[in-house]
């Protein structure tokens, strides 16, 4: 979720992110990514907090960023990347999405996406 969307998950409980999050993985939730807009976002497990800035873009549209971050991190996860690698390349690949207009970012392959990545962070191979 964002951090707007973060404390629907949860009746009665805490009103900070990390209390929240605690909380969700109390009752089984192994992963939780908390999507932060221009300041970037957080992963929270029970092993780690996983955190990274976002990449300094001009914004034209900010339609289907949310879902292109989810395949660009998703992508790196099968790809066998670390969390920071695979959350790198969730950022990189909405960072395509929101530099244009429209939800769809047309002729990214993973050749594309490891390039992106590489510029906004390097060392995430």
């Amino acid at each position: 979720p964002n951090e707007d969307e973060l404390s629907s998950l949860v009746i009665g409980s805490p009103e900070n992110e990390e209390g929240i999050t605690r909380d969700l993985m109390n009752k089984g939730i192994h992963h939780i990514w908390v999507r932060k807009g221009a300041r970037g976002s957080v992963i929270y497990s029970k092993e780690d907090r996983v955190e990274l800035r976002a990449p300094e873009i001009i914004i034209k549209d900010s339609t289907g960023a949310g879902d292109a971050a989810l395949a660009g991190y998703v992508a790196g996860w099968y790809a066998g990347k670390m969390k920071i690698e695979a959350l790198a390349r969730g950022h990189a690949m909405a960072a395509l999405v929101l530099m244009q207009e429209g939800t769809v970012a047309r002729g990214v392959d993973r050749s594309v996406l490891e390039s992106h990545t590489l510029k906004y962070y390097p060392g995430y191979e």
